[in-house]
């Protein structure tokens, strides 16, 4: 069985091995600050009302500035001229810079291909041309049929306009008959037709 326990001495055992004592750090006693010297109430009040001051006059104070800036920049001052040693190569562009200049008939003829190559490019071959026409052929087919099938449908539904409107007279005229039909043979009527036409005696 394995016990454990808490040591005192971090400092001294565990110091060369690293990060047991990372937890408990006791903090460093050496530090020093350095004593900070107290403004007097004369110069605190002397420098808020030196910063308020120029708050609030900050045109003039840019002014001012400006101004200094301008004199000192008027004042005359020493030019030193330093004589640097140039060859020509480095005053010479370089014939990356001049190639279009000198006109190099390569770059030249390099820019004509690459034009040609574009051009040609969208150009089809005999076969894409077979296929462009055969698909224009099957769109016009179909276009034809769509357009065939929409007179056929439009004669069809005159035809059935047509075939409805007599079916419904006649269909009035055989249901007009059926009525007269009932009618005359009921028995009423045939007791009334027997009376009056044939002078029958119902007994």
């Amino acid at each position: 069985m394995i016990t454990t326990r808490r040591s005192n001495g971090f400092d001294t055992t565990e110091s060369a091995r690293g990060g047991v004592d990372v937890l408990e750090r006791r903090a460093s006693i050496n530090t020093e600050t350095a004593p900070e010297r107290e403004e007097s109430m004369e110069e605190t009040k002397a420098r808020m009302q030196r910063n308020l001051d120029r708050l609030l006059n900050y045109d003039r104070y840019s002014e001012m500035e400006a101004e200094e800036t301008a004199v000192i920049a008027d004042a005359p001052t020493e030019e030193k001229t330093e004589t640097v040693a140039m060859s020509d190569e480095d005053i010479r562009p370089t014939t990356t810079t001049t190639q279009f200049i000198d006109g190099d008939p390569q770059i030249f003829n390099d820019a004509e291909k690459s034009k040609e190559e574009r051009k040609s490019a969208y150009r089809l071959n005999a076969k894409g041309k077979l296929v462009v026409v055969l698909y224009a052929l099957v769109v016009t087919v179909i276009l034809a049929l769509i357009v065939l099938n929409t007179g056929v449908l439009k004669s069809l539904s005159k035809d059935i306009a047509t075939l409805d409107e007599s079916y419904r007279a006649q269909a009035a005229a055989v249901s007009a008959q059926a009525a007269e039909i009932a009618e005359i043979s009921s028995d009423a009527y045939i007791a009334r037709f027997a009376e009056s036409e044939l002078g029958m005696i119902l007994r």
